[in-house]
């Protein structure tokens, strides 16, 4: 991975990387102006490419974004800042982590990775403390998306899903807390698994793929 940068302006980012579990070579390049309007938009394209040893599992794809941040500085050094995301994609990489512009923090939708054209909008907003293990405060998380026959895409839906995160201290003197999530999701065509849950991240004693669907509480 190499990345050429000027700081608070822009930044290249060149990537080839083998991924052994998936046995494939993911490579890729993006390109992100910072400032775009104000200090805190940004602007960035991506395209990838995943060449894979198991037949049917190739992706090709990119990504374009604006992104605007809420607030100056996040609470911590990789915690997902408050933000407003516009976004559309066309097919979707294995693993979205790591890439320019992954830093949306949207937990629960299910991608078929290819022959998807998708224009979304999230966004986080917040307000908890401290960092990195929250006493109190709240945050939440919506999300809408639209997939359509552009770009080449084969898939027509939409789906919508909000996330909300509540903390409280309970007993100051021994640091004891409850910490409450809540998320839920509506899709449609009814008929399609547009939401899966599941994991450490979803639902617990579940795998990420075991349960999926079109609403989801």
């Amino acid at each position: 991975s190499s990345s050429l940068q000027k700081p608070f302006s822009d930044v290249l980012r060149l990537s080839s990387v083998y991924d052994f579990n998936a046995k494939a070579f993911d490579s890729r390049i993006g390109y992100e102006l910072r400032s775009v309007f104000s200090k805190r938009t940004s602007l960035g394209v991506e395209l990838f490419n995943v060449d894979s040893s198991k037949p049917g599992d190739d992706v090709r794809g990119g990504k374009v974004y604006l992104r605007r941040e809420l607030r100056p500085a996040n609470y911590g050094l990789f915690d997902i800042g408050d933000h407003l995301s516009l976004y559309l994609i066309r097919d979707r990489r294995l693993d979205g982590s790591g890439s320019l512009g992954s830093r949306e923090d949207v937990n629960y939708l299910r991608y078929r990775r290819k022959e998807e054209a998708i224009a979304g909008v999230t966004a986080s907003v917040g307000f908890y403390g401290p960092y990195g293990d929250p006493d109190f405060g709240w945050k939440v998380t919506p999300t809408q998306e639209f997939a359509g026959h552009f770009l080449g895409g084969t898939e027509d839906f939409w789906r919508s899903s909000v996330e909300l995160c509540n903390y409280r201290l309970i007993i100051r003197r021994f640091g004891h807390k409850i910490a409450n999530r809540m998320a839920a999701g509506w899709a449609g065509p009814a008929d399609k698994r547009l939401f899966q849950i599941g994991g450490l991240d979803g639902l617990r004693g579940y795998d990420r793929k075991t349960v999926q669907g079109s609403r989801y509480l």
